[in-house]
């Protein structure tokens, strides 16, 4: 077991630790590179990079409270579309049968 100084057109430089993933990288295009040897350019590094602003805390809170307010204005057109359902009256109780009033007392 030894460490193994890998390099790749594309990928640069990589470090092997075993012999497995040595021969593995090899097999997938890798080649011996010796420290001291020149750095290999890779290609795929992107030479425009956007630059990123990172965002503070106050920033993420006012984009989540203009994001609410879109949600619930949103909400609030929704529910002014469903039309009130009508409510179903109850049916009007029947008369009571004279024989179940309660008698008159006689007496």
């Amino acid at each position: 077991m030894g460490v193994y100084y890998l390099q790749h057109p594309i990928h640069g430089i990589h470090v092997a630790t075993t012999d497995v993933e040595a021969n593995a990288c090899k097999s997938n295009g890798w080649t011996d590179w010796k420290p001291g040897d020149t750095v290999p350019v890779s290609y795929n590094k992107p030479q425009d990079v956007p630059v990123v602003k990172a965002k503070s805390a106050a920033d993420e809170v006012a984009e989540l409270k203009a994001q609410m307010a879109a949600l619930l204005a949103r909400l609030d057109a929704a529910e002014s579309k469903v039309e009130d359902k009508p409510v179903k009256k109850a049916a009007a109780a029947p008369a009571v049968p004279d024989f179940l009033k309660d008698p008159k007392p006689q007496g």
